[in-house]
């Protein structure tokens, strides 16, 4: 146990917590942007696993090249953060009742078509994915770490940004400004969409692999690191920052071989998860359209 406190442990776990955590925060900044207009994205379980398959087959296909990979992840999530947007924005869908639709069907999607496009062989297929850059950090990592200062700089320092704002506070006043409040919605969405796909493709691309349900309920954990930040990109970056490193710590104490079993360590990410969004959750306040349907008058 005492290895797990020496000074290249310690450099290995903070290397691994923040590139676990990366996918999570490049979805994350995405739906910040989503609440933040007032569409609460409960779909980025969907996203996420779309995104995967999406950036893995766009490997495996285009000359195991990562950049058809990430091309591919982030057309597939904009099609999908339309879609979800059209049905919430446009129709006024109950936006929860959308997003567990949209991840039982991309779960039952992603599947099918991994069966039928690459599980023929006896060992699953793989593509060659991120190369190192540094400590064993690959590229998903400085691109979730760029778009916490560019979105917090778009939404307080911009006519846009203050847009999406009051989309989710005062939409009424948004329309009277002259500015359409649905289409700023339907942007903040297919922006989550696409950044969630391209966080997906970044873990089939790191793992160098797609495999069914490999997400694990990740989407969800961003959606608690939302409500944990109260909306601020700052600490939507402490929050998923939390669940990198509780989730390299499970991973290393399995490695150590730990008398504790297997299943209590997994389940350590999500159960400090439940405790911080507990003990925050009271001292949030949301934006306060969030959720809530805009209909022109």
């Amino acid at each position: 146990m005492n290895d797990l406190f020496s000074g290249p442990v310690l450099v290995g776990l903070l290397a691994a917590g923040l590139r676990l955590a990366s996918p999570l925060l490049l979805s994350a900044t995405g739906e910040l942007w989503s609440q933040r207009s007032g569409v609460l994205n409960v779909g980025l379980e969907g996203y996420l696993l779309l995104g995967a398959l999406a950036g893995f087959l766009g490997a495996y296909y285009g000359g195991d090249r990562v950049i058809m990979g990430l091309a591919s992840s982030a057309g597939a999530g904009l099609i999908a953060g339309l879609f979800m947007g059209w049905m919430m924005v446009w129709w006024g869908v109950d936006q929860v009742v959308a997003g567990i639709a949209f991840n039982m069907g991309a779960l039952g999607l992603t599947s099918f078509l991994y069966r039928r496009l690459l599980a023929g062989s006896f060992l699953p297929p793989q593509v060659t994915g991120f190369r190192p850059l540094l400590w064993d950090l690959d590229l998903s990592v400085p691109l979730a770490l760029l778009g916490v200062p560019v979105s917090w700089f778009l939404l307080k320092r911009t006519h846009w940004g203050l847009a999406v704002r009051a989309a989710g506070e005062h939409p009424e006043a948004v329309a009277a400004a002259g500015i359409p409040v649905r289409p700023v919605r339907l942007a903040c969405c297919s922006l989550a969409g696409t950044l969630s796909g391209v966080a997906g493709g970044c873990m089939a691309l790191s793992l160098k692999l797609f495999t069914e349900n490999m997400t694990a309920g990740r989407g969800f954990i961003v959606l608690a690191a939302v409500v944990f930040s109260g909306w601020d990109p700052w600490r939507v970056l402490a929050g998923c920052l939390l669940f990198g490193l509780a989730d390299g710590l499970q991973l290393r104490l399995q490695a150590l071989s730990v008398p504790v079993p297997k299943q209590v360590l997994m389940m350590l990410p999500y159960a400090l998860c439940i405790l911080v969004l507990a003990l925050r959750f009271r001292r949030t306040r949301a934006p306060s359209h969030l959720a809530v349907p805009y209909k022109p008058g």
